[in-house]
């Protein structure tokens, strides 16, 4: 039954909202290796990144695909009530970190993850996230 309901609320207007993206993602990620595994050789290691890891650890056999969607749905709701109303994140491309962190601290943002040597997943409130893109543009990155 959660699995038809993840896949039913793909179309949803709120389909990006963690609490539809993150098991929707993991009902993807789960469809695709029903897709793929009896075409290629069995792997010998399985790795995911962020909620990609929950999908990871289902294909390798640590729980099934249900307890896959619940426990993405429970870090959904986790994430979210952690978060202010007003929060988000955004990804700048093209900075150095220390380019970036000044920038960051001017406008009250944070880099949440570091990607690359240039490609950054900054947070912060939608306002803080709004100048500190208008800034980083101007030093010729491209925001995401």
């Amino acid at each position: 039954v959660l699995g038809r309901d993840v896949f039913s609320a793909a179309g949803a207007e709120d389909r990006f909202d963690n609490a539809q993206a993150q098991p929707l993602l993991c009902a993807a990620s789960l469809a695709q290796w029903q897709g793929l595994r009896d075409c290629v050789p069995a792997p010998t290691l399985i790795a995911g990144y962020s909620i990609g890891e929950l999908a990871a650890h289902a294909i390798a056999g640590s729980f099934d695909a249900a307890t896959c969607l619940a426990l993405a749905a429970q870090r959904a709701r986790l994430m979210d009530s952690a978060s202010p109303a007003d929060a988000g994140l955004q990804a700048v491309l093209g900075l150095e970190r220390h380019v970036l962190q000044p920038l960051c601290d001017l406008h009250g943002a944070h880099v949440a993850i570091a990607n690359g040597q240039d490609h950054f997943i900054v947070g912060g409130t939608h306002a803080s996230l709004q100048r500190l893109a208008d800034a980083a543009r101007a030093q010729g990155a491209d925001i995401r």
